[in-house]
């Protein structure tokens, strides 16, 4: 089967990943690699396929080797993501990235497989993957943060990265607050972002009177009078 493979703009600028397009527009061999290989092997064969390119091209061959093996069988996508996470830590964005555009639908599966196989880079992962879903990033921000407690800071700053709107909101909270945060103390921090963001795009916090205003006479009340 011929394949000529494409990529989103968003692929060619994760950050501190360079993709060469010309190699994602020629033919490529893995849809028949995959295709002659069993459906267990997928995950071990494709991390395998990632860490034996050389270095220029392990972005490259990451986003093809996620779509082959997507293509074929889209179920495979967080073990596949996985065990490309475990052998290349460094390539974890970008195949969370691919996997995530490929299919949406196992987004959080994927953004928590990532996570259990390389902690280090969840901050990197889940900024890639909220690039992708922007909508989805608090779930993707939490369920990372229960599996890599250690890395809230750098999921939480992915978070801002990956969405400009939160981004002043989470520095501030980051840079009052020493070392990791727990769950709650994510959960908070996306609070206190997400209601700074509606605030400042309705202009500030409304002051309104409930109830019934009083009438006040034209001339004002003149309590001076008995």
């Amino acid at each position: 089967m011929k394949t000529f493979a494409t990529v989103t703009l968003t692929a060619l600028l994760l950050a501190g990943l360079r993709v060469n397009a010309a190699d994602l527009l020629i033919e490529t061999p893995y849809d028949n690699l995959f295709a002659n290989t069993a459906a267990p092997e997928y995950p071990a064969k494709a991390a395998a396929e990632v860490k034996q390119a050389d270095a220029s091209k392990q972005a490259s061959v990451t986003v093809l080797v996620v779509r082959a093996a997507l293509g074929l069988r889209p179920a495979s996508a967080p073990a596949v993501v996985a065990a490309i996470a475990r052998e290349v830590p460094e390539m974890a964005g970008m195949a969370a990235h691919t996997a995530s555009s490929e299919q949406p639908g196992r987004a959080l599966a994927i953004a928590t497989a990532a996570a259990a196989a390389a902690p280090s880079q969840a901050g990197k992962f889940v900024s890639h993957i909220c690039t992708v879903l922007p909508s989805q990033y608090r779930s993707i921000a939490l369920a990372v943060a229960k599996v890599a407690p250690n890395s809230s800071r750098e999921i939480l700053s992915g978070i801002a990265e990956s969405n400009p709107s939160l981004k002043a909101s989470i520095d501030q909270s980051l840079a009052s607050q020493a070392g990791n945060l727990d769950l709650a103390g994510v959960a908070a921090t996306l609070d206190r972002a997400e209601n700074t963001n509606r605030l400042s795009s309705v202009g500030g916090p409304p002051y309104v009177t409930p109830g019934p205003q009083p009438i006040i006479p034209p001339g004002g009340y003149n309590y001076s009078r008995p």
